[in-house]
């Protein structure tokens, strides 16, 4: 390279070529991966129905039943404990 014109050149060229790099960049960054949520082989087996629904329905109301009354009895066990 002995001359601006050719230094010019080449300068343009490689702007050039470095243009549509970049737009080949951006263009293969826009795809988006999409991915599935999969389950664990021990959740599948409970979640396809290994407990018929209405059986497991009451047996969470009597679970729940039995819950919030341990935790009602706790709550008085710490009123009790806290006003002496």
């Amino acid at each position: 390279m002995k001359t601006v014109r050719e230094a010019m050149k080449l300068a343009k060229e490689e702007n050039r070529q470095y243009l549509e790099w970049a737009e080949g960049k951006k263009t293969q960054r826009s795809k988006k991966v999409i991915r599935e949520e999969k389950l664990p082989d021990w959740l599948q087996g409970e979640a396809s129905g290994a407990h018929p629904e209405g059986e497991q329905a009451v047996a969470s109301k009597e679970d729940f039943d039995q819950q919030k009354q341990q935790l009602l009895e706790e709550m008085k066990k710490l009123r009790n404990h806290s006003a002496l």
